[in-house]
């Protein structure tokens, strides 16, 4: 039975984050079609929150959908296919990677299968999972910008450990060896998934995993880095070490221009480029990039390797690029060094 009150706790979440407006959606066709389920108090419920997040949303934006409801907020992602297969098994947000009990979530759909109590409700969940899944790698920063672990996935655990039901179910009637194993599977799943998300959360070194030594917001190869991840930060190597604190930098004023900016390599979409050091104590770095000379609209990326007078920059677009670079210290910002054409083809 499917009344109001809890559609509209759906709805509620929908207010949260966009993505939930799937497994409503989904839940909607479950309702319609499932016979027992009260279809106007599921809409009834859905209406009451939607009609207040619009009218709200009216009030403060002059639209009736957030700027982080729009389409455009996902857009055209020209990495999707690394990014469907980054949700899952990336050193840094893969879902299986810092959740591997979750993959009893397949066995326990195949047991339904098997035992043919693969309901409507269970086509629901499991088309809300696939459907989320290709959403949020549509979105240009599927990563989830600066974070621990499978952050878009989030909002689907409820979904996942309902499919662990029927093996854990499994587990008490099952017997012989293959039982055992795989009790025992799922108990070091268990806890490798607590050591996981235990370290993100206890860890002083994962949160500068995303800044250093570069910002992972421009430097997306570090996503697939097995060799540095961020389940490992602390433990095998120390992202918070080797660099210059800005606040403990004694200074009197910005750094100087840094000089002789140029290219050091352009293969395919990526763009290495150097400079000579800014005059004065530069603590990091400023790359800013635009259309034409003296403009920053194509972004400004920050080296926070200032002992590195290296930046790489991958997944860069085709077209011209006017660059320059600006030392940084706990003083201010210094001026720019001359600009550089690029032409990525």
């Amino acid at each position: 039975m499917v009344d109001g009150q809890p559609v509209a706790l759906a709805a509620w979440r929908d207010t949260i984050r966009p993505t939930n407006a799937i497994p409503l959606a989904f839940g909607a066709v479950w309702a319609w079609l499932d016979p027992r389920a009260r279809v106007a108090a599921f809409l009834a419920g859905a209406a009451c929150v939607g009609a207040v997040f619009a009218a709200a949303t009216r009030h403060v934006y002059g639209t009736w959908l957030p700027p982080y409801y729009q389409p455009s907020f996902f857009g055209f992602n020209q990495f999707f296919w690394e990014a469907l297969g980054g949700q899952l098994v990336s050193p840094a947000r893969g879902l299986f990677v810092y959740s591997p009990v979750l993959l009893g979530s397949f066995a326990g759909a195949a047991i339904k299968l098997r035992q043919r109590r693969f309901a409507a409700l269970d086509l629901s969940l499991a088309l809300t999972i696939l459907a989320h899944w290709v959403l949020i790698s549509t979105n240009r920063s599927w990563w989830g910008g600066h974070s621990y672990g499978p952050r878009f996935f989030t909002d689907m655990l409820p979904y996942l450990v309902y499919f662990l039901i029927p093996l854990v179910s499994w587990f008490r009637v099952g017997h012989g060896i293959r039982r055992a194993g795989a009790v025992g599977l799922f108990a070091a799943s268990i806890a490798v998934s607590v050591f996981m998300h235990g370290h993100g959360a206890l860890s002083r070194e994962a949160p500068y995993w995303n800044r250093r030594p570069l910002d992972i917001d421009y430097a997306q190869d570090r996503l697939w880095d097995w060799r540095r991840p961020p389940f490992l930060a602390g433990i095998t190597f120390s992202p918070s070490k080797g660099w210059r604190d800005a606040s403990n930098v004694i200074c009197s004023s910005p750094p100087g221009a840094p000089a002789n900016v140029s290219v050091v390599s352009i293969n395919g979409s990526t763009v290495v480029l150097t400079w000579e050091a800014a005059p004065g104590h530069a603590t990091s770095y400023a790359i800013e990039a635009g259309s034409a000379s003296g403009l920053t609209n194509q972004g400004t990326r920050e080296s926070w390797a200032s002992e590195w007078l290296v930046y790489r920059a991958t997944r860069v677009p085709p077209g011209a690029y006017f660059v320059r670079v600006r030392g940084k210290n706990r003083c201010g910002v210094g001026p720019a060094s001359d600009d550089l054409k690029v032409v990525v083809r």
